[in-house]
């Protein structure tokens, strides 16, 4: 029996191993830094309704990205690692319709009905 048990660990462990070497990761690339993490809530004041958090790195900076999850109550900006970087969230998911500036260590939310769509951190070049 416990031999029976120690294939099926070892085996599950072999397959584990083998998914988790199959996805890029992020280390793998040199030159990927993180700029920006955002904490994403499903309720108003950055506290109730916990979605976790998004990284932003150097090569998604100055372009148009949406939030791909649930709907976003409020949003906090967490750190900032470029202090030539500013985030900017909008209504939408096309980074179109009200833009709403949010400072580092800051959160942004709205009434119940306000919700978030999309973003961009917009990084100076120098």
């Amino acid at each position: 029996m416990y031999f029976t048990r120690a294939i099926a660990s070892i085996a599950a462990l072999a397959v584990g191993t083998a998914s988790a070497a199959a996805l890029p990761q992020i280390t793998d690339y040199p030159g990927h830094i993180r700029y920006a993490q955002l904490r994403l809530y499903g309720e108003p004041g950055c506290f109730d309704a916990n979605l976790g958090e998004l990284g932003i790195y150097n090569l998604a900076v100055n372009e148009c990205h949406d939030f791909l999850t649930d709907i976003i109550k409020s949003v906090r900006y967490e750190f900032q690692n470029n202090p030539n970087c500013r985030l900017r969230v909008y209504n939408d998911a096309e980074c179109q319709s009200t833009p709403y500036d949010v400072a580092a260590k800051e959160c942004l939310t709205g009434d119940d009905d306000e919700q978030y769509g999309s973003y961009e951190l917009l990084c100076d070049e120098s």
